[in-house]
């Protein structure tokens, strides 16, 4: 991987070879060869024996060949003392004991063998080379001459050719070309961008600048006169508008790419087509209600075939405890989180984070603490329960892949060979922990996490299962993990996501307030997690929190270590050691019932002092609502509450435990109307209350 890494740092696009060998490793590999750390780093995990290529697109590399009677180092040398004498370059020692020099051409040129004379080969547009930190049989690759890549000089370029002609198929553009939102991005580009420096590779540079604006497709005229109004003055020296003018057609005419493939209209460089208009626009045709197929929910309101879904939490609520959990009750059909499983179904759970050996726990504390014979996850010895570790194969659901001249386009990675498996393996459920770690998008980049969303649709809807993504919340704000229940906005980065995902869910620790309104000892609020549905699309929220507790199941292992061991197995006679592993267990939790006024004002004025402190001075009919939708006031009306505070809270203001409550009436300026009455609260420190108390 380092090596990789290293070509890219030094320009070249490289891509994985298969190992010990020369062919290429993926498909694809002209358009998907790269500069992209991100992208090398993912291909050399998967692949971490694979040999490197290098695209020679915009280079001319030669190959000198003097092993089976071939004599490359001499025809090299004739024609160097024929034209100019020896060149300085970058030069590579192959496996074999030959070179490969690399120049920097003006125009592309072809790939041959034996063009230039005994033993030489060329390698250039839509060719590679294998690249140093290669290894065949035990013989590597190797730099030979570090330096600069020299400018291929006239002579050499006439004699390697030209490359042939595009074919007209990757000359199809894939958008419109010189759009409004285009041309202001080439533009951008171009008042940032690096300029051309004659005797510093100026010539492959402005090939480069030229194929880019045609990645964000513009049209070839357009490019020459943007590259003349925004990039060309800052060159050096600056082009002739004639010899510009050439430098944009090779572009336009042996770019690789096809023009508009970095163009943000093109879902993941895939041209859009747009249906016929009669496509569009369906007429509405009655039928009986009794033909409509079912919704394929799977597990309560959170999962359904063909659909995504989020559970959203703060590291250390247990998210990665409770979707191993729910994933056991939808393999086995059995409701051990009190959640309903509407279809037992079989189920992948892929965590990037954690080893595999501590899901294989995680799992065994699970099955002790339920109950579950390790037999109904294999029925007939075909197993239902399918866990993947990130430290193995990490998952990745879309990777950058570089377009000439900089930047980068979203593309799936693993969708294919993923969906594949989950057809073949008859995958009900996905659970992907953490999302975050399956895609190198922007985080707080809203068309790129929308890209990747659409990704995991794409995916949901081909293997036909339902997906569930693992999502970090945000940082945490000053707002109570209560008020942030239920709220799906709280997760990290960009809000696309959201608007991709059908069903939600958060899960946060209970807070030191709840553990008062359910009756929980403050120092056990931390084993309550606190479950509440976020969004439904497809059924209506319960609005009411589902409770666990977090358990902990003690799992016996071979003493191994310093030390004596905490038991002896009796069949063996071998020392046992024991670890405690974390379980969730769902717990019936109820709002303790207020006794006597005075509970009853501290109930009302408490919860009414945190809503105020979130969301700052409110009606009181709005207070009313807002304190309706909390747990301990499930059961009143909010027209019921908003008389208990005018009851409560009197004119002018209240200091009552450490807060005080302002009032005042406001005229709401229309006819008929009548003044209502604005709440608003904030804490006293100290001084404050001793003054009041005076």
């Amino acid at each position: 991987m380092e090596w990789a890494l290293d070509h890219a740092a030094r320009g070249f696009c490289v891509f994985p070879l298969k190992p010990n060998g020369k062919r290429p490793g993926i498909k694809g590999w002209p358009e998907l060869a790269t500069t992209d750390p991100a992208t090398i780093r993912d291909w050399w995990d998967r692949w971490p024996e694979a040999n490197i290529g290098i695209a020679t697109a915009g280079l001319l590399v030669v190959d000198i060949d003097d092993k089976a009677g071939r004599c490359g180092g001499v025809t090299w040398l004739e024609l160097c003392l024929e034209h100019c004498g020896p060149i300085d370059t970058l030069t590579a020692r192959t496996a074999s004991g030959g070179r490969h020099l690399y120049f920097r051409p003006s125009r592309p040129v072809g790939n041959s063998a034996g063009r230039l004379g005994d033993g030489l080969d060329v390698r250039g547009a839509g060719g590679y080379v294998v690249a140093p930190g290669s290894t065949i049989d035990g013989r590597e690759y190797e730099w030979k001459t570090v330096a600069e890549i020299a400018d291929a000089p006239q002579w050499l370029l006439d004699l390697a050719g030209a490359a042939p002609e595009p074919r007209e198929r990757e000359c199809e553009p894939l958008v419109e070309p010189d759009t409004p939102s285009a041309l202001r991005r080439a533009q951008g580009w171009l008042e940032t961008t690096e300029p051309a420096i004659e005797g510093a590779g100026g010539d492959h540079h402005t090939f480069t600048v030229a194929a880019q604006l045609r990645d964000y497709g513009i049209s070839e005229p357009m490019a020459l006169d943007l590259m003349l109004d925004h990039w060309n003055e800052r060159c050096a020296p600056p082009w002739m508008p004639e010899d510009l003018e050439r430098k944009v057609a090779n572009a336009f005419r042996y770019a690789q790419n096809a023009p508009g493939v970095a163009s943000p209209a093109v879902d993941f460089g895939e041209p859009v087509e747009t249906p016929a208009l009669e496509r569009l626009l369906k007429p509405y045709r009655w039928r009986d209600e009794r033909n409509l197929p079912l919704r394929p929910w799977i597990y309560g309101n959170l999962l359904m075939r063909g659909t995504v879904s989020a559970l959203v939490a703060p590291p250390g609520a247990s998210k990665s405890t409770f979707s191993l959990a729910s994933a056991i009750a939808i393999a086995t059909g059995r409701p051990l989180l009190d959640i309903d499983v509407h279809e037992s179904t079989r189920v992948a759970v892929w965590n990037n984070e954690d080893p595999a050996v501590e899901l294989e726990r995680r799992t065994l504390a699970a099955l002790r603490q339920f109950d579950i014979d390790p037999a109904e996850l294999e029925p007939d010895g075909v197993p239902r329960l399918f866990l993947q570790s990130g430290e193995d194969r990490i998952f990745r659901i879309a990777r950058r892949v570089s377009v000439q001249g900089g930047g980068y386009v979203l593309q799936p990675a693993d969708l294919e060979p993923v969906r594949d498996e989950l057809i073949a393996n008859s995958i009900g459920v996905l659970v992907v922990d953490p999302f975050l770690e399956t895609h190198p998008a922007a985080e707080n980049d809203n068309a790129e996490v929308g890209q990747v969303a659409q990704l995991y649709r794409r995916l949901a809807q081909q293997a036909n299962c339902a997906v569930l993504l693992i999502h970090h919340t945000r940082k945490p704000s000053n707002a109570s993990a209560a008020s942030l229940a239920g709220d799906l906005d709280t997760g990290r980065g960009a809000s696309a996501l959201m608007g991709v995902i059908r069903q939600g869910a958060t899960l946060y620790t209970m807070t030191q307030k709840e553990a008062g309104e359910y009756g929980v000892d403050p120092s056990e609020r931390y084993r309550y997690a606190r479950y509440d549905e976020g969004k439904a699309n497809m059924a209506l929220l319960s609005g009411r929190p589902r409770w666990f507790r977090r358990e902990s199941v003690r799992l016996a292992t071979w003493h191994s270590g310093p030390g004596e061991p905490e038991a002896i197995d009796k069949a063996t006679g071998r020392g046992l050691s024991f670890e405690s592993v974390g379980t969730l267990a769902p717990v019936a939790l109820q709002p303790v019932k207020a006794v006597g006024r005075s509970a009853e004002r501290d109930v009302l004025l408490g919860a009414a002092a945190e809503v105020l402190l979130d969301q700052g001075p409110l009606p009181f009919s709005d207070l009313a609502e807002a304190l309706a939708r909390l747990p301990m006031f499930e059961a009143e009306e909010a027209g019921k509450l908003r008389r208990r505070l005018e009851r409560r809270l009197p004119d002018d203001h209240l200091v009552w435990n450490g807060y005080e409550f302002q009032t005042e009436a406001r005229d709401l300026g229309r006819r008929g109307s009548r003044n209502v009455k604005v709440v608003s609260c904030h804490r006293l420190d100290g001084e404050d209350e001793a003054r009041r108390d005076n």
